[in-house]
């Protein structure tokens, strides 16, 4: 028998069928490379703002500071001949004032009407940065200086604040910027996500590892040097193992010897009762017959007949009873009939023994084999087991039983399954014996899986490795 393919617990062996769980989960990784990338995220964003709401203020001062240079450079008298030489000459001054920045300077006439102007105003830039900018309180308000010809009045200069070139050019440049940081997102966000999969990569084959266990395979082990800076986990997941294995083959082993001794005294007790207790009582019967036949002729003995009559059935009573101590003991068929035969006379006395009608089906594929007695007791039961409990347990009119080999040759691969409905149905957590079917399945190396079957109705899996009758 093996030790490193074996499921671990008597619990493991009945396996439902796992759900699927609900909707799409984050992995681990995923949920640290967010919690990482949306961090420095939040750090860049909040300092972009910062740099953002810097823009503005500086703006603000720039702006303050050309509005005061150019009121206080613009002339308020001019020396000209007459108002077309002082207009020209306001001309002039409008058109070197042109490439001001921030500052847009505006000349009017006495009636308040604008004739000329540096530039033309600047759209107001739109975005974030804009908004900011243009919801401020405090940019300056336009600042008039009157403007003489001589002495006679000409108009006056207007200084108005236009921050829109400014604005425009910080606009730009954060949108630049939050490209720049959308980029560095992506490729921060691939190279923790690469960082964070190698750090989880241990983990990762940990649970691998567990997962193999979980199927059986307590022979999994995992190597320690690639492990780096956790090699003590994985040593410690070796002795772990290592433990485990070791502890599940005592158990085997135990549960070996313990049903080797049940099956000894189960066929030392059928045999005593076979061929000691049955003959003596089949001995009995014609004697009871005769007893009863002469005190039905001899009118003095009436009353002695009815007695006679009542220990007929009793004998008749424990002649059946007699055989299904032996029936429970150990199936005689087995040694009689053979496996398949054995079987087919089961599943005959099952179907004439239902109340409706059932079709059951035998698919016996097993090879001429000399199988142990262990092994050949075990399928015996598993099936007997299986179909009773589909019989009592659900409505179901088919029973399909397929005994076959496995892919690899070196196990048997039972199915039991009913088309009937698979609410209700369990597998019985004790069978025949001190010992149930699930502690002879694992003390055997295999194990027992029941649950709704792939295509409706309940089907019993069994899995069990062959095992040679030795001599």
């Amino acid at each position: 028998m093996g030790t490193s393919q074996e499921v671990l617990g008597s619990n493991s062996l009945f396996q439902p069928a796992r759900q699927p769980a609900g909707g799409a989960q984050l992995t681990l990784k995923l949920k640290l490379t967010l919690m990482v990338v949306g961090a420095m995220l939040a750090l860049m964003l909040a300092t972009s703002v910062a740099r953002l709401l810097a823009a503005t203020h500086d703006t603000l001062d720039e702006v303050r500071a050309a509005t005061d240079t150019v009121y206080d450079l613009l002339p308020a008298r001019l020396d000209a001949a007459n108002r077309e030489a002082a207009l020209g000459a306001t001309r002039s001054l409008m058109d070197g004032l042109a490439e001001l920045r921030h500052v847009r300077v505006e000349f009017r006439s006495l009636d308040g009407s604008v004739t000329l102007s540096s530039r033309a105003a600047h759209p107001r830039p739109d975005g974030l940065l804009a908004r900011l900018a243009f919801s401020s309180d405090d940019w300056p308000s336009e600042r008039h200086k009157p403007v003489l010809a001589g002495s006679t009045p000409l108009g006056s200069f207007t200084v108005l604040a236009d921050p829109g070139d400014e604005l425009l050019e910080n606009s730009r440049d954060y949108l630049r910027e939050m490209r720049l940081l959308g980029l560095i997102t992506l490729v921060l966000g691939a190279l923790v996500y690469w960082a964070v999969s190698r750090a989880m990569r241990p983990l990762a084959r940990v649970a691998g590892a567990l997962g193999a266990i979980e199927q059986g395979q307590l022979g999994t082990r995992l190597v320690a040097r690639e492990f780096g800076e956790l090699e003590d986990l994985a040593n410690c997941f070796n002795r772990t193992a290592g433990a485990l294995q070791e502890s599940v083959h005592l158990r085997q082993c135990l549960l070996d010897k313990l049903i080797a001794m049940e099956e000894t005294t189960r066929r030392s007790i059928a045999r005593d009762l076979h061929d000691e207790l049955s003959p003596w009582l089949v001995a009995m019967r014609p004697h009871v017959v005769i007893i009863s036949r002469c005190c039905a002729d001899d009118p003095a003995h009436a009353g002695t007949r009815v007695s006679a009559e009542v220990l007929a059935d009793h004998l008749d009573r424990l002649l059946r009873r007699t055989r299904d101590l032996l029936e429970a003991l150990h199936p005689p068929e087995l040694q009689s009939l053979g496996l398949e035969g054995a079987l087919g006379e089961l599943l005959r006395q099952r179907r004439l023994a239902a109340p409706r009608e059932l079709r059951i089906d035998l698919d016996f594929g097993l090879p001429q084999l000399a199988l142990a007695a262990a092994l050949e007791t075990s399928v015996y039961r598993i099936v007997q087991e299986s179909v009773t409990n589909a019989f009592k347990h659900s409505d179901c009119g088919r029973i399909a039983v397929r005994i076959a080999v496995d892919a690899a040759g070196s196990a048997i691969d039972l199915r039991v399954w009913n088309d009937g409905n698979s609410y209700g149905q369990t597998f019985p957590a004790s069978g025949y014996g001190v010992l149930g079917l699930r502690e002879r399945a694992l003390a055997l190396g295999g194990r027992i899986d029941a649950g709704p079957g792939a295509d409706g109705g309940w089907e019993v899996h069994a899995h069990l490795p062959i095992c040679k009758e030795t001599t």
